[in-house]
């Protein structure tokens, strides 16, 4: 989906710029000209993270109609960064989320990004540049990935286990965050007779309990954000809202693309000339 914000109130250039967010499932593409931000589809990125990101790129300019040697700066982030050969410049995943988080609201302190094998949780300073952060280890729990396994065991698509996960009446009780376990635990839910609703929401609870444990090991501080993937999941955010104590900030675009969005942000710092801004 495209999706087009306004951000000529920041820095400002006539250069066309992208940045490119090669995430390990996912990989998104965000093009900024004349402060006009635009998002690129998601494409899967595949086995060849460079051929996703250069897909990525190609496609946001052909829908510009814009040449590639008049493109200013491309920034890459993500799991497969330094894949792209084409970019001027790599940036880890913290500094962009950090960045275009805080473009999208500067009152943001603490960012939860959740994608589709990670989860980090990003602390900034008033200017968005990450100041400490945790991330999760190997296990996929509570990530993109877990809730993936689940859609597949019940047979839905991702926006099907969002809108069925808000009309539940109550929480099955899946006390496993470990993918292999709890795919166990929704397969006996399911034969027992629980309704879909409740085994999501069940399910949610359990990859909230993984994520918070990582929250609070770093702490949070002012207003929080949740971007990535796991954001569209509407049961999960308002489970994790719940075990947190917390009501997340609003941020006015998609949040699977402000990592993207970061880097875009960074490229046109780079493309004007503001290359100590991007070295933040």
């Amino acid at each position: 989906m495209t999706e087009m914000l306004d951000l000529r109130g920041g820095p400002n250039g006539g250069d066309a710029v992208v940045g490119v967010d090669i995430g390990s499932i996912w990989t998104k593409a965000v093009f900024i000209r004349n402060g006009q931000v635009t998002n690129g589809a998601l494409l899967r990125t595949g086995a060849v993270p460079e051929e996703a990101g250069e897909t990525a790129v190609r496609d946001l300019l052909a829908r510009h109609e814009v040449p590639r040697d008049e493109v200013g700066c491309v920034v890459a982030t993500g799991y497969g960064r330094i894949n792209l050969a084409s970019a001027r410049k790599s940036l880890p995943e913290i500094t962009c989320v950090g960045r275009g988080a805080h473009a999208l609201n500067p009152a943001v302190r603490t960012v939860i990004d959740i994608g589709g094998l990670d989860c980090k949780v990003v602390g900034l300073d008033p200017a968005g540049r990450a100041l400490k952060f945790k991330r999760n280890d190997k296990c996929a729990a509570g990530t993109g990935r877990f809730i993936e396994k689940i859609a597949k065991i019940l047979q839905l698509d991702l926006e099907q286990i969002s809108q069925l996960s808000v009309k539940a009446s109550g929480a099955c009780s899946i006390s496993s965050t470990c993918v292999v376990f709890a795919e166990s635990e929704v397969v006996s839910a399911l034969a027992k007779g629980f309704p879909y609703e409740d085994v999501i929401a069940g399910v949610n609870a359990a990859a909230a309990e993984r994520v918070a444990q990582i929250v609070e090991r770093l702490g949070t501080e002012g207003e929080v954000a949740m971007v990535g993937g796991m954001a569209k999941n509407r049961g999960f955010v308002a489970a994790l809202e719940t075990r947190l104590g917390v009501r997340f900030a609003p941020l006015p675009a998609d949040p699977q693309y402000v990592e993207a969005l970061g880097a875009a942000l960074f490229a046109q710092e780079l493309a004007t000339g503001k290359e100590e801004m991007a070295r933040r």
